[in-house]
Order: C-alpha cells, then structure tokens, then sequence
C-alpha cells in the first residue's frame, strides 16, 4: 500500500523528527500531570503505594550504601526481595531515579518518563514501518496513553517493562533492514545489541509476565522479517543467529534476576507453574470486549477508589473479571476508526494477526487456546490471561498509524472505496448505537424481573464453598483469597448497576454521544480532504488531538496523584518505637482498612521507608510456608477482617511472640493483660510483654519428614523449650542429646551480637547442645559457621532456620550468598562486555539517516 507522506509544514517539519516527536510526546505527559512533573503531586494508590513505592525506596538505600539488595530482613520474617521480580532491584534507570531524586518524585518521574519512552518508541517503530510523521505521532499518542499503560500504571514494573517493548521492535526493524531493501543500512550489529539491551531491560524492569510476553511479541515480529527471505537460506540465517544471540545475550544481562526468581518461585505459590484453575484468573469474558471502546459499561473502579486495602473490587465495577483495571484496555475511537481501513490490507495481515492471537490469549479460560498456550516453556507460571492486550494495544496503534495513511492518501486521489469506508463505519456506529438503545428500552420495560434475577444471583455469591479437603496446608495456603459478596451491599449493588446499565445504553448519555462525535469528525474530516477543504497535515495533526483528547477523557484521572507530603508523612506510631527494632519485629493486626491510614499503620512495605521489621509481604511470590504461620496468628492479610483478627492473634499470641513482634498497631482496641497500651486513638498500638528475641535456643527438636508433619507439630509446640524440624532425605541429621528431648527447658542463652539484611552473629552459651532458632525465613543461600566451621542450616517451624550448637559458650555467624550469584553475575558481565565490543568494534556499511 502506498504510504502518504504529508506536506512537510507545521510542528513535525522542522528539525530532526525524532526530536520533535520527543519534544511533543513529553509535552503531552506533563500537560496529562503537572503537579507530578513538578513534584506537588505523585501516583499513591493500590500497590504503588504498599508495595512498589517502598521496595524501590529501600533498595535504592541499599545501592547508595554499596550493598547488593539481595535479601530484606524487613519484609516477610525476611525475605530475598530481589528475586521478587516487581521490585525491580536490579532495573538501572529505576533505582537511579530513586537514588538521585526524593522518593515522591522519583515514583512520579519513573511513571512519566517510562509512559514517555514507550510513546516515543512506538513513534519511532511506526516510522520505520514507513508512516508518517503525523501517523507515527498518531500510533505515539495510542500506545503510550491507550488504555492498557494507564490501568496498569499501579503496577510499576508492568509499566517499565512494556515501555521497553516498541524500542526493542523498533531496534529489530533496523536490524533487518537489508532484507528489505537494497538500501544501505546501520551497522546490523550494533541494533542487535541495542535488541538484546531492551529484552534485557524488559526483565529486570520489575514484571517477568510483561517481559516473557513481550519477548514473544519480539520473536514473532523477527519471523515476520525474515520469512520474505525463506527462499534464500544463508540471507535469512543470518538475522535468524543475530536475533539467538541477541536473545541469549538478553538472558546473561538478566540472568541475575532470573534466576533469583525461579529460584523463588519453588518456595511460593507458583512452585512448579499454577494450577489450570488458577492460571485462568484474570480471563477476560467475552461480553467485556466491549471494554476497548466503551470502557465504562460495566461500571468504573480506579485502584484510587477501593475502599479497603488489598481489596481489586470496588462498588463501581460491576464485570465478571477480577477488577475494572485488568479488564479495561481502551484502545481510542480515533485508533479504532483508522485501523478499520487497514482490515483488508495484505501490507497490515501481520499485525492484524497479533491483534486476533491477543484477542483469543486475551480470554484464557473462555477458549482452549490459552491451555495449549501454557504448554510452552515456563508459560505455566502466569495468570491474567488478559495482560496480552499489550500485543493488541501496539497493534491497533500501528495499524490506526496505517490506516491514518492510506485514508489520507485515498482521500488525495479521490478514491471511489474512500466513501464505502465512511459508509460502512457510519453504519456500524448507527446500528450499534440503535443495538443499546434497544437493551435501554428492554431494561426500562423489565426493571423488575431484571433487578431481581440480579440480587438472585448475588446471593448466591455471599457464601463461597471452603476449599476442597484433599487439599493439604500448602496448597490452601497457595490458594487466593476470595471475596465474598456481602448481602447487606447487594440491593444497593444492583441498584447501581441497573443505574450504569442505563447510562451505557441510553443514545442521549454523554458516554455514546463521546464516541458517536469522534466518529463523525474524523469521517467528516477524511471527506474534507477528499473534497480540498481541509489538508492532510491538518487533519493528521487534528487527528492526533482528537486521540490524546479521547484518551485523556478516559484515563487523565485514572490514577490521581496526592501531596508529595503525604508520601513523607511522618507515622505517629514512630514515636512510640522505644525497644530495639533490631532484635524485634512490628505488624499490624487486620489490615483490610480504609487506605487512608495506611501510612499511619506503617501497613504492608511501608515499613521498609522507617526500618521497621515486618512479619509480612503482599506478593505474586510470597512464600507459603510463611504465609501458613501468618494465618494461624491472625497475622496475614487473609479473606477475613475486624475482630476475628484480634481474636486469632490473641489465641496464639506464643507463635507470634516466637516471631519476635514486640508492638502490635491496629484499629481495634484490645484488652490482655500481655498487650500493654502504648497509642491510643484512630491507631492504636500495643507492646508485647511477652514477645521472643528474635534468636533463642531450645534443648528439644521432634525431628519430622513432611510440611504437613511440620503444620501439625507447630499446633503444640512449646515455643520457649522446643522447635519442631523438618528433615527431608540427605538432611543432616541432628544429635542425638536433641531429638531425645531427654531434659526439658531452655538450655542456655543466645544473644545478637549482630543483625543486618545479610548476616546475623549469635553469641550462644549453653550448659548442652542445643538449637539456636531464628525467627527468620528459612532459604537456599544461607550458610552458617559454629566457630568457624561450617554448619547445616535446618529448616525449623514450618518456615524458619535453626542450627544445632555444642554445649558451651560459641559464636555463630549466618551470611547469605545464593548459590546462583556468582554464576550469573559471570554470565552479565560476560554479556555486558560483548555487547560493549559489538559496539565498539568497526562495522562495515554507512550508516542510514534516522527516521
């Protein structure tokens, strides 16, 4: 197909393009949030605000103190942080933001300038895919503010590992630009390399889903380049060994990263992939594809707007998916109009096929194809299905570019198909608009038979079925937690829908007439141009308005930001710290609440930001082992809220004594006479009178074999004289003064000498050999010594590490040092320095202008 190139006049006709669009697209991003450009506002909901804020905060101090983040004693009974990929520990342009900027803005600035990257990468994609400049500005603008960027704003490493997508694509296009044409070309090598830095960057962005998806997407857009050359074997192999070295140079750059989180992910929910039920979370449902151009007709939540913390469903949304951000993927009526003029172009059957592979993965369990998708190589490991509207979100971008061209150009010579186009999409618009008006009129005839079937089928929903019984501890403790319906809500609930319905569907509601006037400019604007009554440039350029104007009316308040003062705001519960945190631990008991007080709680990882020590972390890797012993204490975030919560923490108050938690904040009172009141109010906090140093020694170990051995001894334990220890085949075994349990009480005394993220050094003093019992995670990597001398590290009350020590008085030293760290810091060194090479060494051929 042609490609129409516009009058060189105007914004994008001076100067080098790139930098113009640069300068555009930035403009865009600071016009879309000032307040967080300037730093008076920043994104402070949902887990930006409890998790990716204060992990990135964290580990930046930890790189400014020359530590290596690898393990966080704050989070989770300690817990390795970096191998939990959303951190994004080891991402170079996360952490130097956090490092050189105040946390606020750093948080506002990684949002901005990653939104900023993908736009200006996709311009620069749809420019070597021969658009134009205003086109190219067009697919800019759909991607880098569509629908999908902006609901997944809350996921901070999602958002940075997409952004990297359309550069890498981009990168690939002038890698194989020679056989495409006979022009001379870059360097091939050095836009592989600039290929295997963005897969790389994808990785350690902070969202190992986002990044194996995009590499699939880079994958198949690199066969799509060299299958033209089939017929030519030794020019098509080339690429072909380009791109596999490319990629594995991707991995050796990531594999620090990688690895770390494999290694996790044997001790978390996702040890050995997800159960097929528990992949499909997050299918989209058919019905919702409508979400790509009507993202509001089943209700509307912003992750701002969830009423209690770690709850995904607000009163707003009212759709069979998980919550309104992962089923909204609005694409732009400007982006749907032009790409339906491409739908029969053989020049667009590439991406339009992204478009269908992305719709089918996009509805996981509702067709076969997302199980047999699962079959591929570490495939297994992912839910949310419908995160593959990052493919048809820079396709339908891509495509509105293509579109935007050839409707020009046919436009320029007076095709006779351009007036069938308008017809058939005013067509289109006109009997969709008369399809919801008809449903507003059966809904305002059968109110009654329809609000009914709807509380009938909530009702339903208040009780959820318990989980299967041949289900064993780890596994239920794998489980998600469900959200039941509550049956006081469920009349105002439907209300509400019935109420949104209504809006959705009624032609005279400003949610049709939006889209209805969109498709009526640009129709009419594109027949302006056919007659000579408007230019192309201008229309381009008008067109390009029109799609930031759309997606701003859909998204600009999606994700509202706070006074940066909010995010350093001070809790009160800090003042009342006067033990040594080093040596104990602090939690919050029920943290279902208004997110408002999050901060005043010190709740999940916000902690981290004061160096507080924490029993908990909220993660797609959190370890099951830990989250079990949480459970039993009332500890874990869990299904339930309110005074069940006290009640469990205070019926096994022992096990979280022997987690060290010395204070206890919450919103409830509590009367015990082993919880003095230290704060009271809105927040109140409590000491522990009879909270454990967080390493102690016991003279008993009842050594068992299975997790579920361990789970039924820890209901019994006599914390203060014994541990229950997990000996799996090839174990080292322990003496035999230990297991016989022959002389009952504490044998001696352990003190902490020392306690940092990566070590710890007990001074132990027994009158015979005894356990020295940490309340800390058990995990590979950890090695101890007894004077010295290597010892095993064993696995002690369900989740924690234990060492055996002689009678006496010994120092024992704990470091940790993961067995994959110095392999894989040899393999991206490695890779760096080829990469480094394969750009410096002199290449043949001249190099291409710049798009």
């Amino acid at each position: 197909m042609p490609t129409h190139q516009p009058p060189r006049s105007g914004i994008l006709a001076r100067g080098p393009a790139a930098l113009r669009a640069a300068a555009v697209l930035a403009a865009l991003v600071v016009a879309w949030a000032p307040d967080a450009f300037l730093g008076l506002g920043t994104y402070w909901h949902h887990d930006l605000r409890t998790h990716h804020y204060p992990w990135r905060a964290w580990g930046a101090a930890r790189w400014l103190q020359g530590e290596l983040p690898l393990w966080c004693g704050g989070a989770a009974n300690g817990y390795p942080l970096l191998a939990d990929g959303q951190a994004g520990l080891l991402y170079p342009p996360g952490m130097l933001l956090f490092a050189l900027l105040p946390d606020p803005l750093a948080l506002a600035w990684s949002v901005q300038l990653h939104s900023w990257w993908a736009a200006l990468g996709t311009f620069l994609l749809a420019r070597a895919l021969g658009r134009s400049r205003p086109a190219a500005l067009l697919a800019g603008i759909g991607f880098g503010f569509g629908g999908f960027l902006v609901t997944h704003t809350l996921y901070l490493g999602m958002l940075h590992a997409v952004a990297w997508l359309p550069f890498t694509l981009y990168a690939v296009l002038r890698a194989t630009a020679a056989l495409h044409s006979d022009a001379p070309a870059a360097p091939a090598r050095r836009w592989w390399v600039a290929v295997a830095a963005g897969m790389a960057l994808m990785a350690l962005a902070g969202h190992v889903q986002a990044a194996a998806f995009s590499w699939l997407l880079v994958g198949l857009v690199v066969l799509w380049r060299v299958l033209p050359s089939w017929r030519e074997p030794r020019r098509a192999a080339t690429p072909l060994l380009s791109f596999s070295a490319a990629a594995l140079g991707a991995l050796g750059l990531a594999s620090p990263q990688l690895a770390a989180s494999f290694e996790l992910s044997r001790f978390s929910m996702r040890e050995g992939g997800v159960a097929q039920s528990f992949a499909g979370i997050g299918s989209l449902p058919p019905w919702e594809l409508i979400n790509g151009v009507l993202p509001r007709f089943f209700g509307l939540d912003r992750p701002a707007d969830i009423l209690q913390t770690y709850y995904h469903r607000g009163a707003g949304y009212w759709g069979t998916g998980e919550n309104h951000w992962e089923m909204a993927f609005y694409l732009g009526i400007p982006v749907i109009v032009f790409a339906s003029w491409s739908l029969w172009r053989r020049g667009e059957r590439f991406w339009w096929g992204v478009v269908a592979a992305a719709l089918l993965l996009m509805l996981g369990r509702y067709t076969p194809v997302w199980s047999l998708f699962r079959m591929f190589p570490g495939m297994g490991f992912f839910r949310f299905p419908v995160r593959f509207a990052i493919w048809l979100s820079l396709a339908a971008s891509l495509l509105a570019a293509a579109g935007l061209d050839g409707l020009l150009h046919a436009a320029q010579q007076q095709a006779r198909e351009l007036r069938g186009w308008a017809r058939a999409v005013t067509a289109i618009t006109l009997l969709g608009l008369a399809g919801l008006g008809l449903v507003h009129l059966g809904l305002q005839l059968a109110d009654g038979p329809v609000r009914d079937r709807l509380t009938a089928h909530y009702m339903t929903q208040t009780e959820l079925p318990p989980p299967p019984p041949e289900l064993g501890p780890l596994q239920r403790a794998s489980l998600p937690d469900p959200e039941p319906e509550d049956p006081a809500q469920v009349p105002a609930k439907v209300h509400r829908i019935l109420q949104n319905l209504s809006a959705s569907t009624d032609p005279g509601s400003r949610q049709l007439l939006w889209p209805l006037a969109l498709v009526a400019i640009l129709v009419g604007g594109i027949l302006l141009v056919r007659r000579n009554r408007l230019s192309a440039h201008r229309f381009a350029l008008g067109a390009c308005a029109l799609l930031a104007a759309d997606l701003f009316a859909f998204g600009g308040n999606y994700n509202p930001r706070v006074p940066a003062d909010l995010a350093r705001a001070h809790p009160a519960v800090l003042d009342a710290l006067d033990d040594d945190l080093e040596s104990y631990r602090v939690t919050v008991v029920d943290r279902r609440v208004d997110p408002a007080l999050d901060v005043a709680l010190g709740s999940a990882s916000l902690g981290l930001l004061w160096g507080l020590q924490d029993v908990i972390i909220t993660s797609p890797l959190l370890m099951v082992r830990n989250e079990l012993v949480l459970a039993m204490a009332g500890l874990d975030v869990g299904a339930e809220r309110g005074r069940v919560k006290v009640d469990q923490l205070l019926d096994n108050l022992p096990l979280a004594s022997f987690l060290g938690l010395r204070f206890v904040t919450t919103t409830h009172r509590i009367q015990d006479p082993r919880l003095e009141p230290v704060l009271a109010g809105s927040i109140n906090m409590y000491r522990n009178l009879v909270a454990r140093p967080l390493a102690t020694l016991v003279g008993c170990a009842r050594v068992v074999q299975t997790p579920e051995a361990s789970w039924e001894g820890l209901q019994t334990l006599a914390f203060d004289s014994e541990a229950v220890v997990e000996l799996s085949a090839g174990s080292p075994s322990l003496s035999s003064e230990l297991t016989s349990c022959a002389l009952r009480g504490p044998p001696g005394t352990a003190a902490l000498t020392e306690h940092s993220d990566h070590s710890w050094s007990v001074t132990t003093s027994a009158d015979r050999p005894a356990l020295l019992v940490l309340a800390e995670t058990w995990y590979p990597g950890w090695q101890a010594t007894v004077d010295g001398q290597a010892a095993p590290v064993h696995l002690a009350n369900m989740a924690f590490k234990a060492v055996e020590v002689p009678a006496g008085e010994h120092q024992v030293q704990l470091r940790y040092r993961p067995a994959w760290l110095g392999t894989t810091g040899l393999l991206a060194a490695l890779a760096l320095l080829a990469g480094l090479l394969a750009l410096l060494l002199p290449s043949r051929g001249s190099h291409q202008n710049e798009p």
